[in-house]
Order: structure tokens, then sequence, then C-alpha cells
């Protein structure tokens, strides 16, 4: 590139630069005035000077505007099945320069790293000034640099540029006073501050500090405190802060008396506002500034519960003969309360009257409940997001009956248009790296890196011009926790220009990828153990796993590697590799051991269908030191199998669904003691029922060809555990040895049905009520006495795992099954 064509590719950078306005807050007086520049286009038919840089200078905090990898996947796909109306598309920038260097000038090192490791431009792209603006919004967000930043180009001498961003370090906090406080000690006020002594003082800081102080004097009674914070500048970039505080007075609250409610007890409203009344050692102070909050507390508690007319006024205060205490006084006049009576809907035109109404219908004849309308209304709400309909309204219209306590609702419908997909921008922020860190801990950065912006493109399910639909924005967010790598995922809308566009912003927050741990647990299959388990999620910063661990218990010994490649060599299809070696201790004395590998590849069909090979390798053994032999020979073998299954899932959630369904149909084949073909199924469903209260139904169903002695003993079918069906053992349920009771045999036949009654009492804490049912046959089609049970558990939802909890009674069962009344577990049943 010759030089007259370089200066115009950086004058239409500047063009663009250009088209934004910039907004600023206002400075301080610590912080040096300095004029904001101009951007001036320089003739283009002057020739440049060589040593003279080309100012792209742009000032403050900019609007976020940058080309996603989205919308070049787009334009390279034509448009999309769902694009109906396009954005208009972005300016081009042509024969733009190529980035060669950038650098951070004005900072100190440690900021400096700060800086560059939140900078997205990068060395040997085309310059791109929405991407330089995202890099001085970044810049002015990590708070370590005054507003007024700037951006110089410089040419190279291959012709591309160098990238400088000028930078302004905020003051630090060198001393802070506090005078004119009396009643409450200065190291109290000084814990309230947002700033302490040595971090860094921005623009904000002033309101920040004044605010804190204020709100605290409010909450120790002190309604009538002023606050004033002054900044006297300090040598080598250094600000004092004097706080000066006018205490005033406070009051304490005697009683809060509540009169004229009759319907809603004293407590249930005193729990919901500020000014309480004084108890006992609980000692209350009257805020004013929050009592005209506590007043329309109130009023909005009432007209949750139907009291649509209710009218709630300050009251006359009593205060005591000193003024040393006042109790305030809420007046409440509640009026009818209101049943709902009809329920019609307008302003629909997408569904038909039937689908908006349905979620309402529940409310007819009861009480009115706001609540109930709210939960709703959010119901209709997500059928409009599902189609695009990102703003849709629904609000009530009341038409009341007074003489009868009837209000008829109207469910108004405001559709708004139907919203595009503009941009898609990612903002990723990752942990800073520890500037003291071992040597070991570098090495083991360099292979596990900040995630790549590319893990997150291929999660997003938005594409640049398709219809904005909000179950894709929930399915990108829960794609991308799924991979356990972030600390913090939110995806969400952005306004445009454009009101039927807007963009999406996908923000993550890296979290720690890898963990060791080491811990204590018990189960059905392992007995009591300890173990040690080591993860790492980001591999080359790819979202790679690594898994290794090892147990070692009353019932077991065990070790194993795998690694999990979620795009196998750069597809869709994900791979996962194991190799273990477990030794358990079965029912009846005898050890098993398995050693082998596994290898599976799983490829996605459509969003909620994926289908899966295995193919499998193993070395099953048997021996007998600590029971007798069973009468029926069990020989050590080697599995040589592969498997082939198609897996739905449309679960809301992995842990508590509430709604949605799960199944999955495979086959296996091979060699294993024996020629094996085996069919499985599980289906299992998730359906609310009646408040809270989910139902959950699964069944499990399995079918070998030929009898169960014919194939090795691993590979059978059996029933029991905490796991399947629950009042058993651990296979504990079907046909027994006849030398060795102890030894259950296993079946090629098998079906387990399993309901539940779940009922959450927090996000991770719920109760359930069961019941089992199941057989075991011998032989293909083979149905033996069924075996039943019931019982009560409970489920809690950990960071790192899930712990069931059972209790379990077996109704019905034969005289040689192994009961067993509790069973715990490190995760859910189903």
């Amino acid at each position: 590139m010759g030089i007259r064509p370089f200066r115009r590719a950086v004058v239409l950078c500047i063009a663009v630069f250009g088209m934004l306005p910039i907004a600023l807050p206002a400075q301080p007086s610590v912080f040096p005035s300095a004029p904001a520049p101009t951007l001036s286009t320089p003739d283009m038919t002057s020739e440049p000077s060589d040593d003279a840089p080309e100012d792209l200078s742009i000032p403050g905090k900019p609007e976020v505007r940058e080309k996603s990898f989205l919308e070049k996947d787009q334009e390279a796909r034509g448009g999309g099945a769902a694009r109906m109306q396009p954005p208009a598309p972005k300016p081009k920038i042509f024969d733009a320069p190529i980035v060669r260097e950038v650098v951070v000038s004005g900072a100190n090192p440690e900021d400096t790293k700060k800086a560059l490791r939140v900078i997205q431009t990068r060395v040997g792209e085309p310059l791109d000034p929405d991407k330089q603006r995202e890099d001085i919004r970044r810049l002015y967000e990590l708070g370590l640099f005054s507003p007024n930043i700037l951006l110089q180009a410089d040419r190279t001498a291959d012709g591309g540029v160098k990238l400088t961003y000028l930078v302004q370090p905020n003051p630090k906090v060198n001393d802070i006073t506090v005078q004119g406080n009396v009643k409450i000690p200065t190291d109290k006020i000084l814990s309230q501050l947002p700033v302490k002594k040595g971090q860094v003082y921005t623009v904000q800081a002033q309101n920040k500090i004044r605010e804190s102080v204020q709100r605290y004097y409010e909450e120790k009674g002190y309604t009538d405190a002023n606050v004033r914070v002054e900044e006297r500048p300090a040598a080598g970039n250094m600000v004092n802060l004097v706080i000066t505080v006018d205490e005033g007075t406070k009051t304490k609250i005697k009683d809060l008396i509540i009169r004229g409610n009759d319907h809603i007890r004293d407590l249930t409203i005193k729990l919901r506002t500020t000014n309480k009344g004084s108890w006992g050692p609980f000692t209350h102070y009257y805020n004013e500034s929050r009592f005209q909050e506590d007043l329309e507390t109130i009023k909005a508690l009432y007209i949750s519960r139907g009291f649509l007319d209710v009218d709630v006024q300050r009251g006359d205060f009593v205060y005591g003969p000193d003024q040393s205490w006042v109790s305030p006084v809420i007046e409440v006049r509640e009026g009818p309360r209101y049943r709902v009576g009809r329920i019609d809907a307008r302003g629909y035109t997408l569904f038909t009257r039937e689908e908006v109404l349905q979620p309402f219908l529940g409310l007819q004849g009861a009480y009115y409940s706001a609540a109930k309308f709210n939960a709703a209304a959010e119901k209709v709400k997500n059928m409009y997001g599902d189609e695009g309909f990102l703003a849709a309204k629904v609000e009530p219209d009341f038409h009341k009956d007074s003489e009868r306590g009837v209000v008829d609702v109207d469910v108004v419908i405001t559709e708004g248009p139907r919203i595009y997909v503009g941009d898609v921008k990612i903002v990723a922020q990752n942990y800073p790296d520890d500037e003291e860190m071992g040597w070991l801990r570098k090495l083991y950065s360099r292979y596990t890196p900040p995630v790549k912006t590319e893990v997150i493109e291929r999660e997003v399910r938005l594409r640049p011009g398709q219809v904005y639909r909000r179950f894709d924005e929930v399915r990108t967010r829960d794609r991308l926790r799924s991979l356990n790598v972030f600390e913090d995922v939110k995806v969400h809308s952005q306004l445009t220009d454009d009101p039927s566009v807007r963009d999406c912003v996908v923000e993550v927050t890296q979290g720690n990828t890898g963990s060791l741990i080491f811990g204590l647990g018990f189960g059905d299959v392992e007995g009591g153990f300890i173990y040690a388990n080591y993860i790492e999620r980001n591999l080359a910063g790819m979202a790679r796993d690594l898994r290794v661990s090892g147990a070692i218990g009353s019932k077991i010994t065990s070790f194993e590697v795998s690694y999990l490649d979620r795009y196998f060599r750069g597809t869709d299809t994900a791979a996962q590799f194991s190799v273990f070696h477990h030794r358990y201790l079965r029912t009846g004395g005898f050890h098993q051991t398995n050693t082998g590998a596994t290898a599976e590849f799983t490829k996605p069909l459509t969003d909620t269908l994926k289908e899966a090979w295995r193919v499998r390798l193993e070395s099953v053994s048997f021996s007998y030191d600590k029971g007798d032999e069973p009468k029926e020979k069990l020989n050590d073998y080697v599995a040589a199998t592969i498997r082939y299954r198609v897996i739905r899932d449309t679960r809301d959630d992995s842990f508590f669904p509430t709604t949605g369904r799960y199944w999955y149909a495979g086959v296996e084949t091979g060699a294993a003691d024996g020629f094996l073909l085996k069919a499985e199924g599980q289906y299992a469903t998730y359906r609310p029922v009646f408040n809270n209260w989910v139902w959950a139904m699964r069944t499990q169903a399995g079918l070998m060809p030929y009898d169960a002695t014919n194939i090795g003993y691993a590979d059978r079918f059996f029933l029991g555990g905490s796991q399947d069906m629950r009042g058993f053992k651990l296979w504990g349920a079907g046909p027994h040895d006849s030398g060795n009771e102890d030894i259950p045999l296993g079946g090629s036949t098998k079906l387990l049905v399993q309901n539940e009654l779940r009922y959450p009492f927090t996000d991770n804490l719920a109760g359930v009520l069961f019941a089992d049912f199941g057989v075991l046959g011998r032989k293909p089609f083979e149905l033996t006495k069924p075996k039943a049970s019931v019982g009560t558990g409970m489920r809690l939802r950990l960071p790192i795992a899930q712990v069931a909890l059972d209790l379990a009674v077996p109704v019905l069962r034969d005289s040689k099954d192994q009961t067993q009344f509790f069973h715990f577990t490190f995760t859910s049943a189903f």
C-alpha cells in the first residue's frame, strides 16, 4: 500500500470515529481540565508528512458498537430462513491498514498489563474503528484512567499502523479525614466508604462516598444528616479527602401504629416496612425518606391481594413529651376485596384469544392476586418473546363492580414490533494475572489460557438478520453456563437506532477452570471412601475437559482419566476418551475388576436431538477371596463392543426439571463372553401439577434375545440401588445364585417405572415422594414377580454436585431379595 492510499484509509477511519456522539460524566476539581480535541479531516490531495502521526483522538466513554463474527457469518450464509427484515448493513472501511503494534502510553507497568488485557484490537487485524471505540470504553470501565482517553495512529514502514492509547491515570487516595462526627466513630464511617486509602479515585467516587455515608447515617436514625466531600490534590498524582458531617439528631421509633387494617395483620405489614417499632434490645430510628416508600409498599401489598380501592395515608404521629421518640401512624381504608369475574383479552394478533387467555383461566372466581396475574402475564410475554416480540406488554385493565365485589379483567396486549438481530457483541472479562505467580503456575497458564472468543461464538444461537427469539437468548446463556468455565454469564438485548433491530450482547466473566478436590464420600457402589479429583475445563483455551480421579474405599479401588473435546477436529461432534481401572467388592463377597478404555462421539442432529456412538474395550475378571464361589460360574472375559444411541432432551433444567422430556434409545453389540446384542431405552417426563408440585416419571427398559447366562456377568441387566430400584441394595432385586444366595445373577429382560412428586423449598433444596415398580427376568420377555417400593427423600444442589437422600420401604419383594432402607448418593435418582 502506497502512502497516498494509506492516508485515504486513515481519513475514512476518522470519519467513522466521528459518527457517534460522546457523553462524559462531569469531572471534579481534582481532575485536570483539558479541552476536548476536535477531529479534522486532512486535505486528501496534499502529500502527508512522513513524521506526522495520524491523530485519531477519541475522548470519553463511547457507545458499544463492534462488528462481530456473527455478522460476517450471516453475510457468508447469505441470510437465513428466519431472516425477514435484515437490518441495514454497517458502513465498511475499504483498504483499512493492518495493525502492527498496540501500545498503552501514560500508565505504570502494572496498569499497562491490565489495559492490554481488555483491549480487543489484535496485531495483524485490519484497523476497525468500531473495535477501537470498544477498546476505549473498556479502558474507561477499568476505573484506572481519567475519561480523556485518546487514540493515536502512526504509520509503520510496511504501510501498517501502530496504535497508541494515550491514558492519564486516575489519582489514588493518599489520606481520608472525617470531621464533625460526634455520635458515630470515625472508624465506623471509614468502614462504609467504597474507596479506601491507596485505591484509585475515579470521577464517580465523590458521589459514591457522600451517598454511602449519608445512607449509613439514615440507617442509624440521623435522617437530617448532611455530608460533604472535599478533594485536595496531593503530590505524586494523589488526593486527600476531607469528609465533613453535620449529624443532626435522631428519633427512636416507639411503635408503628397501623389503623384500619381489618384483613391483613399488623405483623404482616410491619415485616415489609423500613420504619418498625422498637422492642427489647431491637431499636429502630425514624427515617423520613423511607416513610413514603413504606406507604407505597403497604398499598402494593393490599392491591396484590385484591383490595383494588385501598387508600393508605400518613396519620397524625404520636410524639414523646421530650420529642425523644415517635410512633408513626398509618391510616388504611381497605375497601372491598374483589373476586375475578370475566376475563377477556384485546390487542392480540399473533396468537388466538384462547392461547392468550389460557394462562389466566385459573384466576377466575378467586380473589384477585397480582402475583398470579404477573406469573400468567410472564408466560404470555414469553410466548411473544419466542416469536421475536421482545417489547410486548401484558397489562390488566380493571372493570370494578364495588357493590358486588367483582372485577372483570381485560388482558391488554401491546405487541410492539417484531425484533431482528442486528449485531452480536461479545464482552469477555478475564481474571488478571497474579504478578507474583511462581514458575509452575506460569507454565500451567500456558496450557490453560483465557477462553478464546471462538469458544463463545460457537455457543451463540442468535444470528444477525434472524428474528430475535427470547428462547434462543436463553439457550445461548444455558449453553455457555454448561461449559463450566465462566463465573458469570449474561445475555441480553441492546437497543439500536432502528426500533425493529436489537443487538445481542454476550457478557462472560471467566472463572477458575481448574480444581483439585480431596474428600470423603459414601455410596451404594463405593461404600465409604476417600477420593481425589483433578479437573481442568479449559485446556488450550478451548473449553476442553481433562479429568483425573481416584478413590479408595471399603468397596472400591478406582482410577480413571478422561478427556472431552466438545468440537472434535473443528466439527460439531463431541469426542470423549476414557481409560479406567475399577475394583469393586460386590454383594456376596467377591471382587469384580474392570480395566479398559472407551471412546464416545456425540453429534447434534437438532437443538434437542443428538446421536452418540461408543466403542468399548474392557477386561472383566472376578475373585472370591471374601466369599463362596457361586454355583453358576462367572467367567473372566474381554468385552469389545460398539453402541449407538439417539438422545432427546427438552427439560428446562438438568438438576430440578419442572417441564419437558428426556429419552434415549440404543443398541449395543459385540463380544462379551459371548455374542452381545442389547437393546435399551429410557423415557422421562416432567410436568407441574398443582401449586409448586412437579410430577416426574421415568421408565427404563432393556432386552437381550437370549438367556442371561449366555453373556458376561457385568453386561447383564440388574435391578436395585440408589439410582435404580430404591428400597433394595445395589443389584439386590431379582434372581440370585442358588449356591451363594447373596450373589445376584442379573437378567436379560428389565422394566423399571419410577414416579415422583417433587416440591422445591428453595432453588437448591427440594423434597420428593416416590413409588418405584420393576421386574427383572432371566430370559427374553420373562416377567417375574414384580418388585415395588415407596418412600420419601430430599434433593440438595451444591456447586459441584447434587446430594440425594432417600428413605424407601419395599412393599413387593421375594424372600431372596436384599433390601435397603436408607439411600445416600451424590446425584439425583433421575
